[in-house]
């Protein structure tokens, strides 16, 4: 009887270091989960801040940069509906472009000496990394 009481003291000296260990590490956990939920929250209202008083062109323009001018000197020439060969010299612009003009089909020919199939295009449009300006070409062949 006296060795079963033993371990039954011992048991519960185990006990109350597992509980004791369990809410150590609920507390931790609770503190990093608010100290997280303070810091997104102060990042959101900073960037409400920020972003709230920009009309929707001054988003587009600080999101896109000089994309969103090629976008729209594109998108007020070519109507929607119509396929489109883009000659580009770089992946990044074909595909934030290609993003961009949705609606539009959009196909990307890496070298700019290209001489394939243009009849099966309704526009050419050129567009190199150094210049915001894009070289549009409506094809006679349509």
């Amino acid at each position: 009887m006296r060795y079963l009481f033993i371990e039954l003291k011992r048991s519960m000296k185990n006990k109350k270091t597992i509980i004791t260990l369990v809410s150590l590490v609920f507390c931790m956990w609770l503190l990093l989960s608010l100290g997280r939920l303070i810091v997104y929250a102060y990042k959101t209202i900073e960037d409400t801040r920020i972003w709230l008083p920009l009309t929707a062109e001054e988003k587009k323009q600080k999101l896109y940069g000089n994309k969103n001018t090629i976008v729209e000197k594109i998108e007020g020439k070519i109507p929607k509906e119509k396929n489109t060969l883009l000659l580009t010299d770089d992946g990044w612009d074909f595909f934030l472009l290609r993003y961009l003009l949705y609606p539009r089909r959009v196909i990307w020919i890496q070298d700019q000496t290209f001489s394939g199939e243009i009849a099966s295009y309704d526009y050419v449009v050129t567009v190199t990394s150094d210049n915001d300006d894009p070289i549009i070409v409506k094809n006679k062949e349509k």
